[in-house]
């Protein structure tokens, strides 16, 4: 059976402590999920909070040295 084409997107990897890893098999378990969309949504969540263009903003130039 062919799968819907879900658009351009890249695969991203982690490794996390095996407490956590359990934890999370526990809960999307529960949660009649799975933990790639668990991970995409956390991930898709903490990048809507950062604003690239303000991350140097409050950054000093550094004093060019000879």
């Amino acid at each position: 059976m062919v799968r819907p084409n879900k658009g351009d997107r890249q695969m991203i990897a982690t490794r996390i402590p095996r407490a956590q890893y359990e934890k999370l098999h526990q809960y999307v378990e529960l949660a009649g999920t799975t933990k790639t969309d668990f991970i995409r949504e956390a991930v898709l969540d903490r990048l809507e909070d950062i604003n690239l263009d303000a991350i140097d903003e409050n950054q000093d130039q550094l004093p060019i040295t000879a």
